[in-house]
């Protein structure tokens, strides 16, 4: 009986044993690696030696994915709190077309961009000098979904039933818009030159606007496009310059109401594949001091912060930025080299 005892004495001791040295803290298997930890910084006003030479403000580029009058609306209050941290008057530009942002990167008209994930890809192809510093985080996550959408009502059920229909794509340069979505016909042995009716449209607000319409059968876009939309859409819609090329379809926006997206209701046909976030980055004529103190500022649009949770209840799209690693944007690369190896020489990629 002794013996019993003495033995279930040394179970439950190395069960204790065992619990103690569990850790309390770490990454869960099969979850990202932490960011790495950036010291704070208290001061982080650009002086002179800081800014581009001979420049007194700073020049912020931003895509229009959802169309210029919603992409000003959410990053309004952003540019406005790294003006503040920066004490330096930070100017947005808006880019009509994805394109347009990757020229305005070659130019170096700008100093500062935030691109969309294929985007940046391609833009780091032509300026390798081009320095990423941060990555987007919305709503605590690092990557978003692509989605090939449908009218709530439409018989399709599968991606192969859109064969022979019409199929609206956001420009040759969204990644969410056309990218994953190509890929994913690729994948079901699906043509998309061949076995679809495609159109390009300038920007995820008009597709949705065409898919309500039933102007088009299907739209590719992002997880999150259509809340957004939601929430921004005016009924006065910015004018903006003519779009033409290969990017869009649409030659000017027009005035029109919201109605149209807030009644009609739409539903996910397939997933295309999660995406990483936004990256941040600024030319190679911004001095390093001053690249430093520019990623510390939007590292500062935080929801974790009294003035960052403000931003977030009116922007709901960015929560934070963390560093950016390279790694997370491979996987964009590697479906860019399929749909190139496709298109016969990049057909405009």
């Amino acid at each position: 009986m002794r013996e019993i005892f003495l033995v279930w004495v040394f179970v439950a001791l190395g069960m204790m044993s065992s619990c103690a040295e569990q850790p309390t803290q770490g990454v869960l298997p099969g979850g990202p690696p932490p960011s790495p930890e950036i010291p704070e910084m208290t001061n982080l006003a650009l002086t002179d030696l800081e800014r581009p030479k001979g420049r007194e403000e700073i020049v912020l580029a931003i895509a229009a994915p959802v169309g210029a009058d919603v992409a000003a609306q959410r990053m309004a209050p952003v540019a406005d709190y790294v003006m503040e941290l920066l004490e330096t008057k930070v100017s947005l530009v808006i880019a009509p077309t994805y394109a347009d942002l990757i020229q305005f990167t070659e130019n170096k008209s700008i100093d500062v961009v935030i691109f969309p994930p294929l985007a940046f890809v391609l833009a780091q192809e032509r300026v390798p000098s081009l320095r990423p510093l941060v990555s987007q985080v919305t709503n605590g996550v690092i990557s978003y979904s692509s989605f090939i959408v449908v009218k709530a009502e439409d018989p399709a059920r599968t991606i192969e039933d859109l064969k022979g229909r019409k199929m609206a794509f956001v420009g040759r340069r969204s990644t969410s818009g056309f990218l994953y979505p190509f890929a994913a016909f690729l994948d079901a042995k699906i043509d998309p030159g061949r076995d679809l009716e495609v159109v390009y449209v300038s920007d995820h607000q008009t597709a949705f606007r065409q898919l309500a319409e039933g102007t088009v059968d299907a739209v590719a876009t992002g997880s999150g496009m259509r809340d957004t939309l939601d929430r921004f859409t005016t009924d006065q819609m910015m004018k903006q310059a003519p779009c033409t090329g290969e990017d869009c379809e649409e030659t000017e926006r027009v005035k029109k109401s919201p109605a149209d997206l807030a009644r009609a209701r739409f539903r996910i046909l397939h997933n295309a594949g999660r995406i990483p976030f936004d990256v941040l980055a600024v030319l190679d004529h911004v001095p390093k001091a001053g690249a430093e103190k520019i990623m510390h500022a939007f590292m500062a649009v935080d929801a974790r912060s009294p003035r960052g949770r403000s931003i977030w209840r009116m922007n709901r799209k960015i929560s934070g930025w963390i560093p950016f690693d390279d790694k997370r944007y491979e996987a964009v690369r590697q479906v860019l080299a399929r749909v190139r190896a496709h298109r016969k020489g990049g057909g405009g990629l």
